[in-house]
């Protein structure tokens, strides 16, 4: 076969595969537009219906000591009838969370567990637990003072000024959490830890729940 042969063969196989590829289209069966590129998680927490099973070295971090803590200080005003009314909340939360911007207005706090973290180039990671106090949570809170208990596991009065400590299934993941009312007005408020469930039962829940009651205890507000 000479070169213009081959040339002619080629050419024909390709208007051949052009007419089918234009059928389909037109029948809707195939799209001429590449697929979008689906998003990534960086940067801020992500909104996702359930987690990520963690790494089996995160695992393994529920069998090593906590970090030490550091205190956390916040400075809110009130709102409504006490409108200019300045206080301050303050906790202790271990160093194995790292605080982050969690995007959201109706969380005051947010950080989370890594105690591999490296503060220069860290970046959120969707499989791992976090910590955070506001208002994520707060249909826990309503049930509780509805029923007088919520979740799978619900203790009254646990410490200091908190309502109550449960822990319940939270968007394909699992929630510990503590309920209290914040001063100055605003209400019915969480302080909770969330993980995935193959955290359950094991040295690292453990952990977990053990750096959140911490958290708890020390948790105070104050007017200023």
């Amino acid at each position: 076969m000479g070169l213009f042969d081959q040339i002619g063969k080629a050419l024909g196989k390709k208007l051949a595969e052009t007419a089918v590829n234009a059928a389909e289209e037109a029948m809707g069966l195939k799209s001429s537009q590449p697929a979008a590129p689906q998003p990534t998680a960086r940067g801020s927490a992500p909104v996702t219906p359930s987690r990520p099973a963690v790494s089996q070295a995160i695992l393994d971090s529920g069998n090593t000591p906590a970090k030490p803590v550091r205190l956390i200080e916040q400075t809110f005003r009130g709102v409504g009838a006490q409108d200019g009314v300045s206080y301050k909340a303050s906790f202790s939360l271990s160093e194995d969370f790292i605080e982050f911007d969690p995007g959201a207005l109706e969380i005051n706090f947010a950080a989370q567990y890594d105690p591999f973290h490296n503060e220069e180039d860290w970046e959120y990671d969707t499989s791992l637990p976090t910590f955070s106090i506001g208002i994520e949570g707060e249909e826990f809170i309503r049930e509780f003072r509805k029923n007088g208990t919520v979740g799978r596991e619900c203790t009254a009065s646990p410490c200091g000024n908190m309502l109550f400590r449960a822990k319940a299934d939270y968007r394909g993941a699992v929630m510990v959490l503590y309920g209290f009312e914040r001063t100055g007005g605003w209400g019915d408020h969480c302080m909770n830890v969330i993980y995935s469930r193959d955290i359950e039962g094991t040295a690292l829940e453990q952990k977990l729940v053990a750096l959140l009651d911490a958290a708890a205890a020390s948790y105070t507000e104050i007017r200023q």
